[in-house]
């Protein structure tokens, strides 16, 4: 696929030129036809650059797990809920563990989250949940 501009040349603008050059091309094509055109070999490689580059939340208005990209190991820890987040990244892949205590409410909206983050996932993803009410 031939972009109006390529990853070096887009690498070159500022952040809020890129965002905008990205939201070009998304008018007219989908994710996995700007990922190819840009040359990264899944989704999840493109979705990480825009991380990298800070870009993430304003070019793809999805939720940011806020995964971190110079640690290998990352506590998350959210103040009103008793949960704790582990993200670990090796070559690309991605491990997140989750444990706490939420609502059901919470837990419901928790777990939308991760899979509107996996749904652009294109390799097969090894899943366990352990949900006990209390």
């Amino acid at each position: 696929m031939d972009l109006s501009i390529t990853l070096s040349e887009l690498e070159q603008l500022d952040n809020d030129q890129k965002v905008e050059a990205l939201k070009s091309l998304r008018a007219t094509y989908k994710v996995s036809d700007i990922r190819k055109g840009l040359g990264f070999p899944h989704n999840n490689a493109y979705y990480m650059w825009l991380k990298k580059h800070k870009i993430y939340d304003q070019v793809t208005k999805k939720y940011d797990l806020s995964i971190p990209l110079d640690n290998d190991r990352r506590s998350i820890h959210v103040p009103s809920l008793p949960i704790q987040e582990e993200i670990h990244l090796s070559n690309g892949d991605i491990q997140l563990d989750v444990q706490g205590f939420a609502s059901g409410v919470a837990t419901s909206k928790m777990l939308q989250k991760y899979a509107a983050l996996l749904s652009d996932q294109p390799q097969s993803v090894h899943i366990r949940i352990s949900i006990t009410s209390r």
